[in-house]
């Protein structure tokens, strides 16, 4: 699939996260997350705390078991958490994820408003941050004797923020922003009705069996009276595949694409006008 895309000076991204999952590192314990920490560098990476470990998820396109989630259904012991842990960096963007079966790099700006943000990364420059951790990944299996991560399933996700206001009074106008998944005429209510919540979700094959591009739109509401955004997330993901995607990075690259130009299909042609395309890349 060759796809060319384009890049913007002001998108209205709010989170993005490049990701791959991997066959569970045989032996890994929580002792093993400070040498992590050691090798990906205590200097770069701070605030180290423990999440609910993500769920193993594969896309698959035949009805064959899984292995690893065989596996997880004989288990008895807890699960590993999730570490995480905050770059230090002047706007402390970026954040690292890690446990047994996966590894993630996100970018999310400390502040989630559009003046305040940091400045929003391309796929170019995440990319090469993440090659780069996941070298140290590899790094740090071979210093503790573990097993180099076999590599199940890339993950791209972009989460785009659209604030109530302007652009929509209510999820029944949501139409304005993505026509190609909502009708651009305002839901009509009887009277004594009005809609106040939307929550959607869309999957898509990446032909032929590459991967599933998955779209779901929400409503966050933040402290303040009227602090309503429209959420809407895109991930792409899928299997290592010998013949196109043989490595996460070209499974990535595609995602990327995927994802990228099916947004803007959806999209309304003036809104992302506004945005200020800059090139193709």
């Amino acid at each position: 699939m060759t796809l060319s895309t384009p890049t913007f000076e002001k998108p209205p991204i709010v989170e993005f996260v490049l990701g791959i999952q991997f066959d569970a590192l045989p032996g890994l314990s929580t002792a093993h997350y400070g040498q992590f920490w050691d090798c990906i560098g205590r200097d770069s990476w701070v605030g180290p705390r423990d999440q609910v470990p993500i769920q193993e998820s594969f896309e698959r396109f035949d009805r064959k078991p899984i292995a690893s989630e065989l596996k997880l259904q004989l288990e008895t012991m807890p699960p590993l958490p999730r570490l995480t842990l905050i770059s230090t960096s002047k706007d402390r963007d970026r954040l690292v994820q890690f446990q047994p079966t996966r590894l993630h790099l996100n970018w999310r700006p400390v502040v989630q408003i559009a003046e305040q943000k940091s400045s929003y990364p391309s796929y170019k420059a995440l990319i090469v941050e993440f090659e780069k951790t996941v070298a140290k990944l590899r790094e740090f299996c071979e210093q503790v004797n573990i097993p180099a991560p076999q590599i199940n399933q890339w993950e791209i996700t972009y989460v785009d923020r659209f604030p109530k206001g302007e652009l929509w009074q209510s999820p029944s106008g949501w139409g304005r922003i993505l026509p190609g998944l909502f009708a651009r005429k305002d839901v009509t209510a009887i009277e004594g009705l009005r809609m106040d919540n939307r929550s959607l979700q869309w999957s898509f094959e990446i032909e032929p069996a590459l991967g599933r591009l998955h779209i779901q739109t929400s409503v966050s509401r933040g402290p303040k009276p009227n602090d309503e955004a429209l959420i809407v997330s895109l991930t792409a993901r899928g299997p290592l595949n010998p013949e196109t995607t043989p490595t996460y990075r070209d499974g990535l690259d595609l995602g990327h694409r995927v994802s990228v130009n099916q947004f803007l299909a959806l999209v309304d042609d003036d809104l992302r006008k506004s945005w200020g395309e800059k090139q193709v890349s």
